[in-house]
């Protein structure tokens, strides 16, 4: 009787949490720790992004490459076209960034960039970018590598410029087994850490802008997720040293460039400005 007594006394004084009963009500503190837990698992990866990401996936990629694309300059190598990306899609991925970087406390500067996140690190991001990220990518293997290589330029000395009339002499002429494997594609694959998002804002001057660099790519291509022309932000493109002009882009455009032209990123004057970005480097054997 008093173990029954006491049992009721339990069931009576408890605060029904969950779907025990007898489970009494946690305090504030300990309730905040279990809501950060599980915004911890809510994020947690299931390695979404290696798998999406991955060497594999970019080599078998069957995504539609995008077939009107614009030259800017093809003895460069630089090429603009849209990504496939509706003004929805752009904000889901800003907004998928925007969440990672608060549940992380800060954007991480992992590139040149002083604020960026690599879409590997949240399977969300991950997700959300797979379809231009893989768009772009076959892009490039289909449309710009075959253009590339049949105009003579070389990706790995001296400026295309300087190549443009260069003339192979007789004697030097490769045989047709040696042709053949001269003009097999190359295997181009993302980065160990690509693709990556990367954020402008004028909370700091360093954040404002991105000064000259080159990539560590042989093609780099820029996806722009937000409006620029005063809408979501005003100034802004990507200045190129080599065409010594700057090239702006509208919601949802690309643009694709070989990583090893110098080039940065121009000063915003206020607003956000978001970019999707991928590098694209011969696969590792």
């Amino acid at each position: 009787q008093r173990v029954i007594k006491w049992e009721k006394n339990i069931v009576k004084n408890a605060t029904f949490f969950g779907t025990n009963p007898i489970t009494p009500k946690p305090t504030k503190k300990k309730w905040m720790k279990r809501r950060r837990r599980r915004s911890r698992a809510s994020l947690s990866l299931r390695n979404v992004g290696a798998t999406i990401y991955g060497d594999e996936a970019v080599l078998g990629n069957t995504a539609e490459p995008i077939n009107d694309i614009l030259s800017i300059d093809s003895s460069l190598g630089i090429y603009v076209c849209e990504s496939g990306l509706t003004a929805v899609k752009c904000q889901e991925i800003i907004d998928a960034a925007e969440c990672l970087a608060s549940h992380k406390g800060a954007w991480s500067a992992y590139t040149y960039a002083k604020q960026t996140l690599g879409c590997k690190e949240y399977d969300g991001l991950a997700e959300a970018s797979e379809d231009p990220i893989m768009t772009a990518c076959a892009t490039v293997r289909d449309r710009l590598e075959e253009v590339w290589a049949s105009s003579g330029n070389n990706k790995d000395s001296g400026s295309s410029r300087e190549k443009e009339h260069d003339v192979i002499p007789a004697a030097d002429t490769p045989g047709e087994g040696e042709v053949e494997e001269t003009m097999k594609p190359k295997k181009l694959v993302l980065d160990t850490r690509e693709p990556h998002v990367v954020k402008y804002d004028i909370s700091r001057m360093e954040r404002r802008k991105l000064d000259m660099h080159t990539d560590r790519s042989v093609w780099t291509f820029i996806i722009a997720l937000s409006e620029g022309r005063g809408q979501d932000y005003a100034g802004g493109g990507t200045f190129f040293e080599e065409l010594n002009a700057t090239v702006h882009l509208q919601r949802g455009q690309m643009i694709i460039f070989r990583g090893k032209l110098r080039h940065r990123g121009v000063k915003i004057l206020y607003g956000r400005r978001y970019l999707l970005v991928g590098f694209l480097v011969e696969q590792k054997c």
